[in-house]
């Protein structure tokens, strides 16, 4: 499916809706990549203000209902970030020190893409779902919101295969 139009090659979750991240701290639904061997999180804000940062933490389970959740470790992300991203025109690879919560900065509207492979995740112990938090990160209302893109199906016969089991 490589020359597929992506709607029918991956299957596109949300994880958090559109909500005002400065109103309270966001839980996010949980995907199973039971069926696909990669997930590309995507993240997206508004701009806020200085020193209120959200925080993107990333979580693995056991189930789509979040059964032994606990950190999902990553070593890198993509951010774009700017005044306006229609300007940005390329991701910046950003390295870190393995860990599972990516601060943003809250005065600049930002998109941040988080790539998983699911040989990433406790698959020894079972683990197979993922899903992510978004800390509060104060007063001022910013609009944020996440969704999931699972690709590279484990069944290539099914490309649309269900991210909820």
């Amino acid at each position: 499916m490589l020359n597929a139009p992506l709607p029918e090659a991956a299957q596109i979750a949300p994880i958090v809706p559109v909500a005002d991240l400065g109103a309270a701290a966001s839980t996010g639904d949980w995907l199973s990549m039971k069926n696909y061997k990669r997930a590309c999180i995507i993240f997206q804000h508004s701009v806020g203000t200085a020193a209120e940062d959200p925080i993107l933490t990333l979580l693995q389970g056991t189930s789509v209902a979040g059964a032994g959740s606990k950190a999902l470790n990553v070593t890198e992300y993509y951010v774009k970030r700017g005044t306006l991203l229609a300007e940005q025109a390329t991701f910046t690879k950003t390295a870190m020190t393995e860990g599972n919560a990516i601060t943003s900065v809250g005065e600049l509207e930002t998109l941040i893409a988080v790539d998983i492979p699911s040989d990433a995740l406790d698959v020894q112990n079972s683990f197979d779902c993922i899903s992510v938090t978004i800390a509060d990160p104060g007063t001022v209302a910013a609009y944020g919101y996440v969704l999931a893109i699972l690709y590279d199906p484990r069944d290539a016969t099914e490309p649309m295969a269900t991210a909820l089991s």
